[in-house]
């Protein structure tokens, strides 16, 4: 590695202290360069954040747990000196269910148990045992619906993709583009033209592998980010605007005092929207791809209920639900059946999905109408038919990119218009995968992108 006096006199403007950017404000950093790290809220972490709730229930307000073989994470876990309060899953990942039919089906994990479950018609398992012999095909630009008829069958997307697109996305797979959202079935077909001979890699990530998380949530994460960076933070501070100044070097207005920083480079790590209002003065153009890109609003619903209060109680990790069951909760994790210590022992805590891109109206209803509709979906799905004894509801009004017909395209355009402009970067989970480990990964080669630059202008 190189010394860090190499780089003492650079200085990086971060816009965003979400997961994007604290990684990325953290590795450089590392190298010696100095940090100024602008964050609009409060506080950081963006949807990589745990709370105490009346003193006895953790909560997450974005993922639940990432799997032990997320490299990215575990490496930055280890660096931090965090990783001896991993804990792993205390259910067991394979109790993993679609709501189908109106009832709970295990997620297959081979092409036997596929074609055998209960939840595809006769014709549907037909449809998809005859996949084995259709050839391949490259579609420049298909979405994952059209990719899964024609390679799978209807029934099987109704059943199978349906939940895999809101598992990841909470998107519409009539819209996602299959070579952005899901590039390694595309692979798949390119390679040998046989999706089902690979069912297990892709149940194998709609199903859940080896489950962890920390002792005391993800929010652990980048809470120790945050300590490593607490010098470098600018809090409460929203940054208006991006511009250059005589002598070309990026500057960016701040709401303190009409003050202006400038610095050797700017990264913006916000959402896309977010990221277009800033970098218009730098470029009017790259407004436009940057503001096709959709993100899609999550009302994420938490509730707990005194075990003997149950009829039954679950087991493993949770369920999604495909659409077509008319429900309008999207899936369901058994927060504390996975991780101890997420509520009291006598206690279940339960999270639950709403809205996504095919009901985005759902976060705008008030709190009772949520707590009704909360109520009669676990009321279908698991029989739960009493009150609980917690309930919180997070709202997320832009939270989950949508790689949507076109994505590769408009993203190919932002990174051609930002490498014509020398220090200026874009990172974050519009590109490259929008799971934990796949957006702290991404930054980490943007790292790399920034310091190769910034050694060109020693």
């Amino acid at each position: 590695m190189e010394r860090a006096e190499a780089f003492r006199r650079k200085k990086v403007i971060i816009i965003g202290a979400g997961i994007s950017g604290l990684t990325i404000a953290y590795y450089l950093k590392k190298r010696g360069i100095e940090i100024d790290l602008i964050e609009k809220s409060p506080v950081v972490g963006g949807n990589v954040k745990s709370a105490l709730r009346e003193e006895a229930y953790i909560v997450e307000h974005g993922p639940q747990f990432f799997s032990y073989d997320s490299d990215a994470i575990l490496r930055l876990a280890r660096e931090l000196s965090i990783d001896p309060q991993i804990v792993e899953c205390r259910s067991d990942p394979r109790k993993n269910y679609i709501f189908k039919n109106g009832s709970l089906h295990l997620i297959p994990r081979s092409i036997f148990q596929a074609v055998s479950s209960d939840v595809l018609s006769l014709s549907g398992k037909m449809r998809l045992a005859s996949e084995i012999f259709k050839k391949g095909m490259e579609c420049e630009s298909e979405s994952f619906a059209e990719f899964a008829v024609r390679r799978l069958g209807r029934d099987a997307l109704d059943a199978y993709v349906d939940p895999f697109v809101t598992r990841g996305f909470a998107g519409d797979p009539l819209q996602l583009e299959v070579k952005s959202a899901f590039p390694f079935l595309a692979d798949i077909e390119r390679r040998n033209g046989k999706v089902l001979t690979k069912i297990k890699n892709l149940m194998s990530k709609l199903a859940i592998r080896n489950p962890v998380s920390f002792k005391w949530g993800m929010g652990t994460l980048t809470a120790r980010l945050e300590e490593e960076l607490r010098r470098n933070l600018m809090q409460g501070v929203s940054a208006l605007g991006i511009f250059r100044d005589e002598s070309n070097r990026p500057c960016v207005r701040i709401d303190v005092s009409a003050r202006v920083i400038s610095a050797d480079a700017v990264v913006v790590t916000t959402p896309a929207p977010v990221a277009g209002e800033l970098l218009v003065e730098i470029d009017p153009e790259i407004i436009a791809p940057i503001m096709a890109i959709p993100y899609v609003p999550i009302a994420i619903v938490y509730t707990a209920f005194r075990l003997k209060d149950l009829k039954s109680v679950p087991e493993g990790i949770g369920f999604v639900v495909p659409r077509s069951e008319g429900q309008r909760g999207l899936g369901t994790i058994f927060s504390s059946l996975l991780f101890a210590d997420r509520c009291p022992s006598t206690e279940i805590l339960i999270t639950s999905y709403f809205g996504g891109a095919t009901d985005p109206a759902f976060i705008d209803l008030p709190d009772e109408e949520i707590r009704n509709q909360t109520s009669a979906y676990l009321d279908d799905t698991l029989g739960i038919d009493v009150e609980p004894v917690f309930f919180h509801i997070k709202r997320w009004r832009q939270v989950i990119p949508q790689y949507n017909i076109g994505h590769r395209l408009r993203v190919a355009e932002i990174e051609d218009k930002i490498a014509k402009q020398p220090g200026i970067f874009m990172a974050g989970s519009f590109s490259g995968g929008i799971s934990c480990n796949d957006v702290i990964a991404t930054s980490r080669m943007k790292v790399e992108e920034i310091l190769k630059y910034l050694r060109r202008t020693v």
